[in-house]
């Protein structure tokens, strides 16, 4: 049989039934304790019911000198058959067997006189065996399933939530057995808590199970991207400007971050080193090229694939499929570098170049997944050769600047020539393109500059992006009835959604 904890029955306010020569009363312990009936004679009264571990113990009032105390499934065969002076008496074995009985009956009988007299008659039911630690079978922004193993003669479950595994539940609900199995679609998006359930056996309660964490998924998530394209080598100094730019991202407050230009082996080491971990915690994407990094935040996302593909003309782009952990949402993000130059010719590598990127990032994308494309693309819509947006746009694809809320600083130019003096034509190249599945409530561009200085010849974009979670929704909830909590707990709301704090 399993461990019973303590369980203490003291008796209340009965209801009589038989009348002047005896009465039988119907006991309720309250949470935790063994419901009993018994018929009385005058003067005599149950007065606890203590079960602890594998013991049963009765206490009484009466007034005899003498008592024989049967307790058993069947008095015919009882489990204890003893006499005792004192209105106590201890079943030291609550085996398997008595389990599965669910009740015990039990006589007290007066033998202080030459006839037995019957004084007390009645029978207990015990508490439930404790339910098992149940599973999460389903999870959603707006609630959860979740199952157990049933318990043997049991009548309710009780499924609680609470905001802490040692804090006082919020909400207690009520379920018919012998259904194991609870559904609730009541739950807020975006919110952490722990379930547990316990048996009911006609109003006798059991022990809760250990805790089951959950984390229903937020509707939408909020992250900063960024582009920079950081000119590791064809500038001077990177090795000191590489932790300068470190430092501008991370108080930037970047969630992702895409970097151009970043360097082959040698100079590459500098800049995974330079911009890996820091406060923001940055981990680099695996399977990237050279040159082309992604690097984000593993508290936030985790990356499910990634690699690299060629667009020709010696340019390869870097992409890495993220789960954001809150919406448990995958997304695309890639970080391009297109091919320099402003003349015809150039325009047509940059135009071809654009259309295997379209190409091989939506074979990429899953049917409705959200993608994101930062990077230099050496074009703009300002230039009249450009052929780059419109293989873009028919890709389905549009510039982040241009559908934003807000945005803060597009008037620079994004190219600053490594000129301390930026200019301010509106003239970007580079750009962060999303799909149909991304929202853009902010864009802004950043100054080049960290204590007077020159950090690269091009301006870091960011855009702040939404992407909505999964829609599946969990409906037909468990009927249940909601229990009203003790007025001694003190009882926790139900958990918040977390906001979001990155605000690039």
């Amino acid at each position: 049989m399993p461990r019973l904890n303590r369980h203490v029955a003291t008796l209340v306010a009965g209801v009589s039934v038989l009348g002047i020569a005896g009465a039988f009363t119907i006991i309720d312990a309250g949470p935790g304790g063994a419901r009993y009936g018994a018929e009385t004679q005058p003067d005599y009264r149950l007065t606890s019911v203590n079960i602890d571990d594998s013991q049963l113990t009765l206490a009484w009032n009466g007034e005899a000198d003498k008592y024989r105390v049967r307790i058993g499934t069947s008095l015919k065969k009882p489990l204890l058959d003893t006499t005792t002076s004192d209105p106590t008496a201890t079943l030291n074995t609550l085996g398997t067997r008595v389990s599965r009985s669910a009740t015990l009956r039990y006589r007290i009988e007066n033998i202080s006189a030459s006839d037995s007299e019957t004084v007390l008659d009645g029978v207990i039911t015990l508490p439930p065996d404790t339910v098992a630690k149940p599973t999460l079978k389903r999870v959603e922004s707006n609630g959860l399933v979740l199952a157990w193993d049933p318990v043997a003669r049991v009548t309710n479950y009780d499924v609680s939530f609470s905001t802490g595994k040692d804090t006082e539940p919020f909400a207690i609900h009520r379920i018919d057995a012998p259904e194991s199995r609870f559904v609730t679609d009541a739950l807020k998006p975006g919110t952490t808590g722990y379930v547990r359930v316990r048996a009911v056996r006609e109003g006798v309660l059991g022990e809760f199970s250990e805790p089951v964490k959950y984390d229903t998924p937020a509707e939408f998530s909020e992250f900063a991207v960024g582009a920079w394209n950081v000119c590791s080598e064809a500038c001077s100094g990177y090795g000191s400007r590489s932790r300068a730019q470190a430092a501008k991202v991370q108080e930037s407050n970047m969630d992702i971050m895409t970097l151009q230009e970043a360097g082959g082996q040698r100079v590459g080491r500098t800049t995974n080193a330079a911009f890996s971990g820091g406060e923001r915690g940055f981990v680099r994407a695996y399977g990237g090229a050279e040159t082309r990094y992604i690097f984000f935040r593993e508290e936030l996302f985790k990356q499910e694939d990634g690699g690299r593909f060629s667009v020709g003309h010696d340019r390869t782009v870097t992409w890495a499929r993220l789960l954001d952990r809150k919406t448990e949402t995958t997304f695309v993000v890639a970080s391009v570098h297109l091919s320099p130059g402003k003349n015809s010719k150039r325009d047509a590598i940059r135009g071809s170049q654009a259309s295997r990127l379209v190409s091989a990032i939506n074979s990429i994308g899953r049917d409705g997944e959200p993608v994101i494309l930062a990077g230099d693309f050496n074009t703009g819509r300002h230039r009249g050769g450009d052929r780059v947006f419109g293989h873009l746009t028919r890709g389905g694809f549009k510039d982040s600047v241009e559908i934003a809320d807000q945005t803060d600083g597009a008037s620079q130019n994004s190219f600053n020539r490594g000129s301390a003096n930026s200019r301010n034509s509106g003239d970007h190249v580079d750009h962060i393109f999303v799909n149909d599945g991304v929202v853009v409530p902010l864009w802004r561009m950043y100054n080049h500059l960290r204590g007077g200085k020159v950090l690269t010849d091009h301006n870091m974009i960011a855009a702040k992006v939404r992407i909505s979670g999964n829609a599946s929704r969990i409906d037909n909830p468990s009927k249940s009835v909601v229990l009203p909590l003790n007025s001694t707990q003190v009882t926790a709301v139900a958990p918040e959604p977390t906001k979001p704090e990155s605000t690039p």
